[in-house]
């Protein structure tokens, strides 16, 4: 529904009162707005186009929370492994600069 109506935002301010902000609709004029609904003459058939889309859109935000889960953590695996990296050069160089340094003081 929510989609429905942000497609129809023009049809919408034109039946406002275009006075108010946000523009007030009465809702005799909300009731009266026709949606579209698939076989609306025969209520079975339309049911069961209703459920099938149901169930993709189900299935699809299904899908969608999977991948950014898997995303997340990919995304925390790659961190993880350039932090530890990171810190080991960093670890080498200062362990290298230490190493010169001790050596100037011996000589």
């Amino acid at each position: 529904m929510y989609y429905f109506l942000i497609s129809k935002q023009n049809f919408l301010y034109e039946i406002s009162n275009k006075i108010a902000v946000p523009y007030n609709i009465s809702k005799d004029k909300i009731l009266n707005i026709p949606i579209p609904i698939p076989c609306p003459d025969n209520p079975e058939k339309s049911l069961e186009i209703q459920q099938e889309i149901v169930r993709i859109l189900d299935e699809l935000t299904s899908l969608t929370n999977q991948l950014k889960n898997e995303l997340e953590t990919e995304r925390q695996t790659v961190k993880n492994n350039l932090s530890s990296s990171v810190s080991s050069c960093l670890d080498l160089k200062v362990r290298m600069w230490n190493g010169k340094l001790w050596r100037v003081y011996q000589n």
